[in-house]
């Protein structure tokens, strides 16, 4: 079976916002897959070098092939060329906006936002330091875009008025990132946990950050938990209000799961890079997913 193996090992994994898309990525012609979780049923392919990419809200994949955007919709099969200006110069990672009308590239010195049917550049982020941010996310309702980089920091934009209102000091370079549902707390997940308000830069109030490096954060609906894994590949429920750590779920048994690690809305289903180089899909409530028999890697 080809299920849940992208051909060559993943680099990056993703989650829709709705859960029910998972997006791998790897740094050879093998490209980008889609994948239907629930049955672990390849959904899409692109065969092509991608250097970067960015998974929207509708499932479709923004990427960078030979230093030029294009569009991807899986559901149709369809790519499309963006103009050759599209990408600013120096571009390091991508976001999509949920309003799927534009997306963000994060360079040396600042974000640019680009429409994503023209190519136009609509607005330039600024940002201090001469590191590039290389990581960038959009809360839900598009309001606010959160980037980060080499240098300790993690950055908040308004998009109402396109300026940069926050700057959270973290310990890490490149921390992942994630917004509350509603935009009103940032999680950022490194050496520590820690969830800070959007209108201000101290944590939240009474919020004490648990011991343990974290990675890939995700906030349940109500804003009251924060799923994570731990670097160890344990999965976490953390009180988004507290910072009290539930007891971690270890993966599967024998699987030997490793980053890139994503978490699903609700923490339903996690997904995580297998020892054998493929996919593994469980649910972290049973510790069970879909099972799919790896043999040893070839040569």
């Amino acid at each position: 079976t080809v299920r849940l193996r992208h051909g060559a090992e993943p680099i990056a994994l993703a989650f829709t916002q709705d859960g029910k898309t998972l997006g791998s990525l790897s740094n050879t012609l093998d490209g980008v897959r889609t994948w239907d979780p629930a049955t672990g049923k390849e959904a899409g392919r692109l065969n092509s070098p991608v250097q970067f990419a960015a998974l929207a809200r509708d499932g479709s994949v923004v990427f960078v092939d030979e230093g030029r955007c294009r569009h991807w919709v899986p559901s149709t099969n369809a790519i499309r060329d963006l103009p050759e200006k599209a990408l600013p110069e120096g571009g390091q990672c991508l976001a999509v906006n949920p309003n799927l009308r534009s997306f963000a590239v994060g360079t040396p010195q600042k974000v640019v936002l680009v429409d994503l049917q023209t190519g136009k550049h609509t607005h330039e982020l600024k940002f201090l330091g001469d590191q590039p941010v290389t990581r960038l996310v959009y809360s839900s309702d598009g309001r606010w875009l959160a980037g980060a980089g080499q240098n300790n920091a993690v950055f908040l934009w308004d998009l109402r008025t396109f300026k940069r209102v926050r700057t959270y000091q973290t310990d890490r370079n490149m921390p992942d990132l994630a917004f509350s549902t509603d935009g009103t707390r940032l999680a950022v997940a490194g050496e520590r946990l820690r969830v800070f308000p959007t209108d201000a830069e101290e944590p939240i109030d009474g919020y004490k950050a648990p011991e343990g490096e974290f990675l890939s954060p995700r906030f349940s609906g109500d804003g009251k938990w924060v799923f994570e894994f731990t670097n160890g590949g344990d999965f976490v429920r953390v009180n988004a209000e507290t910072g009290e750590a539930d007891e971690p779920r270890p993966a599967p048994e024998g699987a030997g799961v490793r980053p890139p690690l994503a978490v699903a809305p609700e923490g339903a289903f996690v997904a995580a890079v297998d020892q054998s180089g493929g996919i593994r899909i469980w649910n972290p409530a049973t510790g069970k997913g879909r099972e799919a028999e790896r043999p040893p890697v070839l040569v």
